[in-house]
């Protein structure tokens, strides 16, 4: 939005061009370039490490190429009063805007949509995992960011039969493994015994089952009830 409201301005400016005072502007863009230098270098050493110091880092950097572009203009107008740079600085700053914040939104995207982080390879940790002793295969694999440098994972691992502490023993060896390897420090996985897996399946056929016999008791019931009338209608005669 800042960037599309510079560049508007700047074709305003080019089409009416209105008097600069080069001497003030080139003071403000000189103190400009000092004080977001100070900024750039605070800024440097953390930028990879959280999304929103990035941002302030590409801020600031736009901001430090702007000083240099002011004062680049300030000077010129100063000598040759060419006015139309102004116009023309401005609208290059637009543009140098606009691109910095290009990679910073397309990050911030692929976080709220849950991408895959680039750092992580899906496959390589899905056979990381296969390859783990006791598992036999990895189904329903998520990995996403939750913050720059906060991955997390969800998987169901199929594996061998263990008692309980050999399966909590797995577990803590694989979440620190795919921390160690991964940088996945948010891990949740739901080991599931393979015989175990196939049971679900045999319920349509226990409810089935079950139907049967109860029909067969309903009709044998009724059967019992129709022969003890027509013993007590016998009696009676």
């Amino acid at each position: 939005a800042i960037a599309t409201l510079i560049a508007w301005e700047a074709v305003v400016r080019f089409k009416f061009p209105e008097p600069v005072l080069s001497l003030p502007l080139l003071l403000g863009a000189g103190l400009g370039l000092v004080v977001n230098g100070l900024n750039l270098k605070l800024l440097h050493k953390h930028s990879a490490d959280d999304i929103n110091i990035k941002g302030a880092f590409l801020h600031v950097v736009a901001d430090v190429a702007s000083s240099v572009g002011i004062l680049l203009a300030a000077l010129i107008i100063y000598s040759f009063h060419w006015l139309w740079v102004d116009a023309a600085t401005s609208l290059l700053i637009a543009c140098l805007t606009g691109l910095s914040a290009i990679p910073l939104v397309w990050n911030s995207v692929g976080m709220l949509l849950n991408y895959a982080p680039k750092s992580v390879d899906p496959e390589a940790v899905k056979t990381f995992l296969a390859a783990a002793p006791g598992v036999c295969a990895v189904e329903k694999l998520y990995i996403w960011s939750i913050a720059s440098k906060q991955v997390a994972l969800c998987a169901h691992l199929t594996i061998n039969p263990l008692i309980a502490s050999e399966r909590d023993r797995l577990l803590a060896t694989l979440q620190t493994e795919l921390s160690q390897v991964f940088g996945i420090e948010e891990a949740t996985l739901q080991l599931t015994n393979r015989y175990a897996v196939g049971l679900a399946s045999l319920q349509p056929l226990g409810n089935s089952l079950r139907d049967q016999i109860s029909a067969t008791a309903t009709a044998e019931l009724s059967g019992l009830v129709g022969a003890v009338g027509g013993l007590a209608q016998r009696s009676k005669r």
